[in-house]
């Protein structure tokens, strides 16, 4: 992946935004709030390693995609140690060797897939934890292959935002499958429009005003609020160089979502 961008809020009390982006231009960048949290070797390994994914939650469990090194799950408070429940451990875990990724949505939301799988080609496994029993039925149903009713379709990669919105791309030539609800309206007529042009998307999961889009050209749109954008402009800066970037700053305080309750995502599957 040419170009990656994740970000979100943490639930510490300052409730910092955090980011991770990697550009056309730029090896890495991680935010302050980010590098505080995670344990000095990983750090390390991010800026040995070409980073080709890296993923992080509100309650600072990290999974991370290094060149040749597979896949790496931790928490930064205790290492090792994590909120994700045994299912979705061993669903990254197991499938090392598959280049296994993750995207977090809120309040403990995930999404987990392979980018290969090679005893049935073209096809990848997922796992996921959804917003209520209504998105796991949605995302049983699109997942699934039609045409093998056995494995699922290839993901090249997901966004899960606020309220059980989402964003997946896929690696077929399918068309893109997204729900934004009545959230991230800036970005709605842009995604009708650019959708087969899109390389890469991020929604942050906390505040439907934010995301950040990259498009095969390594042109950037993004909404991003002002304390994330003080920290990634020198990478904006030397990316815009050579692309077109168009970032708008978010002033908007969203208001507080009603979190739902924990037992209505307690409920895992998976696919062969």
């Amino acid at each position: 992946m040419a170009s990656f961008f994740h970000f979100g809020r943490s639930t510490d009390s300052d409730e910092k935004d955090y980011f991770i982006f990697i550009g056309s231009r730029t090896h890495f960048l991680l935010s302050r709030s980010l590098t505080d949290r995670l344990p000095d070797g990983v750090f390390s390994a991010i800026g040995a390693d070409r980073t080709y994914w890296f993923a992080f939650d509100q309650q600072h469990e990290w999974f991370s995609f290094f060149n040749g090194a597979g896949g790496r799950l931790g928490n930064t408070k205790t290492d090792w140690s994590y909120h994700l429940e045994p299912a979705l451990r061993d669903f990254l875990n197991d499938n090392r060797g598959d280049s296994p990724r993750a995207v977090f949505g809120p309040d403990g939301t995930c999404l987990l897939w392979t980018l290969k799988q090679p005893e049935r080609l073209g096809a990848s496994r997922t796992a996921g934890r959804w917003f209520d029993q209504g998105q796991k039925a949605e995302m049983g149903r699109m997942l699934k292959n039609e045409w093998t009713g056995q494995s699922t379709v290839p993901i090249q990669f997901a966004a899960l935002g606020v309220r059980g919105t989402y964003y997946i791309q896929f690696d077929d030539g399918s068309p893109s499958r997204y729900d934004f609800r009545k959230y991230y309206q800036s970005l709605v007529e842009y995604v009708n429009r650019r959708r087969p042009h899109i390389m890469f998307l991020a929604l942050h999961p906390q505040d439907p005003n934010q995301y950040f889009l990259i498009e095969k050209n390594g042109n950037i749109r993004a909404r991003v609020s002002p304390r994330i954008y003080a920290e990634l402009r020198p990478a904006l800066d030397k990316e815009r160089q050579y692309n077109k970037i168009d970032v708008d700053i978010s002033t908007v305080m969203p208001r507080r979502l009603v979190s739902y309750r924990v037992a209505e995502m307690r409920h895992t599957y998976s696919y062969p």
